[in-house]
Protein backbone atom coordinates (compact mmCIF):
# COMPACT_ATOMS: atom_id res chain seq x y z
CA UNK A 1 0.00 0.00 0.00
CA UNK A 2 1.40 3.36 -0.97
CA UNK A 3 2.06 5.71 1.93
CA UNK A 4 0.14 8.96 1.65
CA UNK A 5 1.53 12.09 3.25
CA UNK A 6 -0.67 14.90 4.58
CA UNK A 7 1.78 17.25 2.84
CA UNK A 8 0.94 15.92 -0.63
CA UNK A 9 -0.16 18.81 -2.86
CA UNK A 10 -2.59 16.61 -4.80
CA UNK A 11 -4.41 15.67 -1.59
CA UNK A 12 -4.99 19.32 -0.65
CA UNK A 13 -6.00 20.21 -4.21
CA UNK A 14 -8.67 17.50 -4.12
CA UNK A 15 -9.99 18.86 -0.81
CA UNK A 16 -10.10 22.41 -2.18
CA UNK A 17 -11.94 21.27 -5.31
CA UNK A 18 -14.41 19.33 -3.16
CA UNK A 19 -15.07 22.42 -1.01
CA UNK A 20 -15.69 24.46 -4.18
CA UNK A 21 -18.20 21.88 -5.38
CA UNK A 22 -20.06 22.08 -2.04
CA UNK A 23 -20.10 25.89 -2.19
CA UNK A 24 -21.51 25.82 -5.73
CA UNK A 25 -24.05 23.16 -4.74
CA UNK A 26 -25.27 25.36 -1.88
CA UNK A 27 -25.38 28.71 -3.66
CA UNK A 28 -26.42 27.80 -7.23
CA UNK A 29 -30.17 28.55 -7.62
CA UNK A 30 -32.50 25.54 -7.88
CA UNK A 31 -34.04 26.79 -11.14
CA UNK A 32 -30.73 26.66 -13.04
CA UNK A 33 -30.73 23.47 -15.12
CA UNK A 34 -28.45 21.54 -17.45
CA UNK A 35 -29.98 21.64 -20.94
CA UNK A 36 -33.39 21.89 -19.24
CA UNK A 37 -33.01 18.27 -18.16
CA UNK A 38 -31.83 18.26 -14.56
CA UNK A 39 -31.16 20.92 -11.92
CA UNK A 40 -27.52 22.00 -11.87
CA UNK A 41 -27.75 22.27 -8.07
CA UNK A 42 -28.83 18.63 -7.79
CA UNK A 43 -25.99 17.47 -10.04
CA UNK A 44 -23.45 19.47 -8.00
CA UNK A 45 -24.81 18.01 -4.76
CA UNK A 46 -24.46 14.48 -6.15
CA UNK A 47 -20.85 15.14 -7.21
CA UNK A 48 -20.06 16.75 -3.83
CA UNK A 49 -21.67 13.88 -1.96
CA UNK A 50 -19.74 11.22 -3.85
CA UNK A 51 -16.50 13.14 -3.44
CA UNK A 52 -17.08 13.37 0.31
CA UNK A 53 -17.75 9.63 0.53
CA UNK A 54 -14.48 9.03 -1.34
CA UNK A 55 -12.64 11.11 1.27
CA UNK A 56 -14.27 9.19 4.12
CA UNK A 57 -13.47 5.86 2.48
CA UNK A 58 -9.89 6.93 1.75
CA UNK A 59 -8.99 7.82 5.33
CA UNK A 60 -10.90 4.85 6.75
CA UNK A 61 -9.03 2.48 4.46
CA UNK A 62 -5.75 4.28 5.11
CA UNK A 63 -5.91 3.74 8.86
CA UNK A 64 -7.92 0.52 9.06
CA UNK A 65 -7.63 -1.32 5.74
CA UNK A 66 -4.36 -3.10 6.47
CA UNK A 67 -5.95 -5.11 9.26
CA UNK A 68 -7.78 -6.98 6.52
CA UNK A 69 -10.42 -8.54 8.77
CA UNK A 70 -13.71 -9.82 7.44
CA UNK A 71 -15.62 -7.25 9.48
CA UNK A 72 -13.68 -4.30 8.09
CA UNK A 73 -14.03 -5.62 4.54
CA UNK A 74 -17.78 -5.89 5.02
CA UNK A 75 -18.22 -2.46 6.55
CA UNK A 76 -16.04 -0.60 4.04
CA UNK A 77 -17.52 -2.58 1.15
CA UNK A 78 -21.00 -1.47 2.20
CA UNK A 79 -20.09 2.17 1.59
CA UNK A 80 -19.13 1.37 -1.99
CA UNK A 81 -21.89 -1.14 -2.78
CA UNK A 82 -23.69 -3.28 -0.21
CA UNK A 83 -25.15 -5.38 -3.03
CA UNK A 84 -21.70 -6.14 -4.46
CA UNK A 85 -20.43 -6.88 -0.94
CA UNK A 86 -23.23 -9.39 -0.36
CA UNK A 87 -22.46 -11.03 -3.69
CA UNK A 88 -18.77 -11.25 -2.77
CA UNK A 89 -19.25 -12.74 0.70
CA UNK A 90 -21.98 -15.20 -0.26
CA UNK A 91 -20.56 -16.56 -3.50
CA UNK A 92 -16.77 -16.62 -3.02
CA UNK A 93 -15.34 -20.03 -2.07
CA UNK A 94 -12.85 -18.49 0.37
CA UNK A 95 -15.69 -17.53 2.74
CA UNK A 96 -17.43 -20.91 2.59
CA UNK A 97 -15.53 -22.37 5.54
CA UNK A 98 -15.22 -19.19 7.61
CA UNK A 99 -16.97 -19.03 10.96
CA UNK A 100 -20.62 -18.24 10.07
CA UNK A 101 -20.82 -15.55 12.75
CA UNK A 102 -17.91 -13.64 11.24
CA UNK A 103 -19.46 -13.71 7.77
CA UNK A 104 -22.92 -12.87 9.15
CA UNK A 105 -21.60 -9.87 11.05
CA UNK A 106 -19.65 -8.67 8.01
CA UNK A 107 -22.83 -8.74 5.91
CA UNK A 108 -24.82 -6.90 8.56
CA UNK A 109 -22.04 -4.31 8.83
CA UNK A 110 -22.23 -3.82 5.05
CA UNK A 111 -25.95 -3.11 5.42
CA UNK A 112 -25.24 -0.71 8.29
CA UNK A 113 -22.74 1.16 6.09
CA UNK A 114 -25.39 1.46 3.38
CA UNK A 115 -27.87 2.87 5.94
CA UNK A 116 -25.29 5.38 7.22
CA UNK A 117 -24.64 6.47 3.65
CA UNK A 118 -28.40 6.79 3.04
CA UNK A 119 -28.78 9.05 6.08
CA UNK A 120 -25.90 11.18 4.83
CA UNK A 121 -27.49 11.40 1.36
CA UNK A 122 -30.84 12.59 2.74
CA UNK A 123 -29.25 15.17 5.03
CA UNK A 124 -26.94 16.49 2.31
CA UNK A 125 -29.86 17.12 -0.06
CA UNK A 126 -31.38 19.47 2.55
CA UNK A 127 -34.94 18.21 2.08
CA UNK A 128 -37.89 19.69 3.94
CA UNK A 129 -38.53 16.51 5.96
CA UNK A 130 -34.91 15.34 6.19
CA UNK A 131 -35.00 14.29 9.85
CA UNK A 132 -38.31 12.45 9.48
CA UNK A 133 -37.08 10.69 6.34
CA UNK A 134 -33.94 9.59 8.20
CA UNK A 135 -35.96 8.02 11.02
CA UNK A 136 -36.57 4.56 9.46
CA UNK A 137 -32.90 4.35 8.44
CA UNK A 138 -31.79 5.29 11.96
CA UNK A 139 -34.18 2.74 13.51
CA UNK A 140 -32.99 -0.04 11.21
CA UNK A 141 -29.35 0.96 11.77
CA UNK A 142 -29.79 0.88 15.56
CA UNK A 143 -31.47 -2.53 15.46
CA UNK A 144 -28.71 -3.99 13.28
CA UNK A 145 -26.05 -2.55 15.57
CA UNK A 146 -27.58 -4.37 18.55
CA UNK A 147 -27.91 -7.60 16.57
CA UNK A 148 -24.28 -7.43 15.39
CA UNK A 149 -23.16 -7.11 18.99
CA UNK A 150 -25.46 -9.99 19.97
CA UNK A 151 -23.86 -12.23 17.34
CA UNK A 152 -20.50 -11.92 19.03
CA UNK A 153 -19.63 -14.75 21.43
CA UNK A 154 -16.97 -14.97 24.12
CA UNK A 155 -15.02 -17.53 22.15
CA UNK A 156 -15.25 -15.62 18.89
CA UNK A 157 -12.29 -13.76 17.49
CA UNK A 158 -12.14 -11.80 14.27
CA UNK A 159 -10.72 -13.97 11.51
CA UNK A 160 -8.38 -12.81 8.84
CA UNK A 161 -9.38 -13.44 5.27
CA UNK A 162 -7.65 -13.02 1.95
CA UNK A 163 -7.76 -9.39 0.86
CA UNK A 164 -7.10 -7.73 -2.42
CA UNK A 165 -4.05 -5.50 -2.40
CA UNK A 166 -5.16 -1.91 -2.02
CA UNK A 167 -3.24 1.08 -3.29
CA UNK A 168 -4.27 4.49 -2.07
CA UNK A 169 -2.99 6.60 -4.92
CA UNK A 170 -5.54 9.41 -4.80
CA UNK A 171 -7.76 11.02 -2.20
CA UNK A 172 -10.62 11.41 -4.69
CA UNK A 173 -10.78 9.54 -7.97
CA UNK A 174 -12.70 12.19 -9.88
CA UNK A 175 -13.21 9.97 -12.90
CA UNK A 176 -15.18 7.50 -10.77
CA UNK A 177 -17.09 10.32 -9.06
CA UNK A 178 -18.14 11.74 -12.42
CA UNK A 179 -19.13 8.32 -13.80
CA UNK A 180 -21.27 7.51 -10.77
CA UNK A 181 -22.82 11.00 -10.81
CA UNK A 182 -23.84 10.50 -14.43
CA UNK A 183 -25.17 7.06 -13.46
CA UNK A 184 -27.36 8.65 -10.75
CA UNK A 185 -28.64 11.28 -13.18
CA UNK A 186 -29.38 8.42 -15.56
CA UNK A 187 -31.46 6.79 -12.83
CA UNK A 188 -33.45 10.00 -12.49
CA UNK A 189 -34.24 9.94 -16.22
CA UNK A 190 -35.03 6.22 -16.06
CA UNK A 191 -37.52 6.84 -13.26
CA UNK A 192 -39.09 9.65 -15.30
CA UNK A 193 -39.31 7.31 -18.29
CA UNK A 194 -40.93 4.55 -16.24
CA UNK A 195 -43.37 7.03 -14.68
CA UNK A 196 -44.36 9.00 -17.79
CA UNK A 197 -43.83 6.80 -20.84
CA UNK A 198 -44.68 3.41 -19.29
CA UNK A 199 -47.02 4.98 -16.71
CA UNK A 200 -45.43 3.02 -13.83
CA UNK A 201 -46.07 4.65 -10.44
CA UNK A 202 -43.00 6.30 -8.82
CA UNK A 203 -43.08 3.95 -5.82
CA UNK A 204 -43.05 0.83 -8.02
CA UNK A 205 -40.30 2.11 -10.31
CA UNK A 206 -38.18 3.04 -7.25
CA UNK A 207 -38.72 -0.41 -5.76
CA UNK A 208 -37.66 -2.16 -8.98
CA UNK A 209 -34.50 -0.08 -9.30
CA UNK A 210 -33.62 -0.47 -5.61
CA UNK A 211 -33.29 -4.21 -6.14
CA UNK A 212 -29.99 -3.42 -7.86
CA UNK A 213 -28.40 -0.58 -5.86
CA UNK A 214 -30.27 1.08 -3.01
CA UNK A 215 -28.21 4.14 -2.09
CA UNK A 216 -27.81 5.24 -5.72
CA UNK A 217 -31.58 4.93 -6.23
CA UNK A 218 -32.17 6.81 -2.97
CA UNK A 219 -30.03 9.73 -4.14
CA UNK A 220 -31.76 9.77 -7.51
CA UNK A 221 -35.30 9.45 -6.15
CA UNK A 222 -34.83 12.01 -3.37
CA UNK A 223 -33.37 14.44 -5.91
CA UNK A 224 -36.40 13.88 -8.12
CA UNK A 225 -39.22 13.67 -5.56
CA UNK A 226 -37.71 14.91 -2.29
CA UNK A 227 -39.05 18.46 -2.68
CA UNK A 228 -42.49 17.16 -3.62
CA UNK A 229 -45.25 18.64 -1.48
CA UNK A 230 -46.78 15.19 -1.19
CA UNK A 231 -44.88 13.94 1.87
CA UNK A 232 -46.79 10.67 1.79
CA UNK A 233 -45.29 9.87 -1.61
CA UNK A 234 -41.79 10.61 -0.30
CA UNK A 235 -42.22 8.24 2.65
CA UNK A 236 -43.64 5.56 0.35
CA UNK A 237 -40.54 5.87 -1.82
CA UNK A 238 -38.30 5.48 1.25
CA UNK A 239 -40.32 2.41 2.26
CA UNK A 240 -39.97 0.95 -1.25
CA UNK A 241 -36.18 1.41 -1.11
CA UNK A 242 -35.92 -0.25 2.33
CA UNK A 243 -37.98 -3.24 1.21
CA UNK A 244 -36.20 -3.55 -2.14
CA UNK A 245 -32.82 -3.43 -0.43
CA UNK A 246 -33.66 -6.32 1.92
CA UNK A 247 -35.34 -8.40 -0.78
CA UNK A 248 -32.33 -8.16 -3.10
CA UNK A 249 -30.03 -9.28 -0.27
CA UNK A 250 -32.38 -12.16 0.53
CA UNK A 251 -31.69 -13.60 -2.91
CA UNK A 252 -27.93 -13.69 -2.26
CA UNK A 253 -28.34 -15.14 1.24
CA UNK A 254 -30.55 -17.98 0.03
CA UNK A 255 -27.89 -18.85 -2.56
CA UNK A 256 -24.95 -18.43 -0.15
CA UNK A 257 -22.28 -21.14 -0.16
CA UNK A 258 -22.00 -20.84 3.62
CA UNK A 259 -25.48 -22.14 4.54
CA UNK A 260 -25.06 -21.42 8.25
CA UNK A 261 -25.37 -17.65 7.71
CA UNK A 262 -28.96 -17.84 6.45
CA UNK A 263 -30.86 -17.75 9.74
CA UNK A 264 -28.92 -15.02 11.58
CA UNK A 265 -28.65 -12.69 8.59
CA UNK A 266 -32.22 -13.10 7.35
CA UNK A 267 -33.64 -12.71 10.87
CA UNK A 268 -31.56 -9.57 11.45
CA UNK A 269 -32.46 -8.01 8.09
CA UNK A 270 -36.20 -8.64 8.34
CA UNK A 271 -36.48 -7.78 12.03
CA UNK A 272 -34.71 -4.44 11.50
CA UNK A 273 -36.80 -3.83 8.34
CA UNK A 274 -39.99 -4.43 10.33
CA UNK A 275 -38.93 -1.85 12.92
CA UNK A 276 -38.10 0.62 10.14
CA UNK A 277 -41.50 0.11 8.50
CA UNK A 278 -43.31 0.51 11.84
CA UNK A 279 -41.47 3.80 12.41
CA UNK A 280 -43.07 5.08 9.17
CA UNK A 281 -46.53 3.58 9.56
CA UNK A 282 -47.14 4.24 13.26
CA UNK A 283 -45.53 7.66 13.70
Amino acid sequence: MKAVSIKDTKLWMDLIILCLFWMLAIYVPQDVSIFNLVSLSIFLKIVSLLGTLEVIGFFTMLYMGERGSILIQGFLGGFVSSTATFLHFTQMEEFKENHPRSVSRALLLATMAMLIESIFIILSLNLENSLLLCRPFIIQLSALMILVIALKSKNFSIQKSPTVGLELKELIIWKNVLKFSIFMVGLIFLMRFLNTTLDIPPVLSTFLLSLFESHAVLAASMSEYGQNQNSQLTFQIVLAILVGNVMSKTFFILRAKNKAIRKPVLFSLYFSLLLGILSIVLF
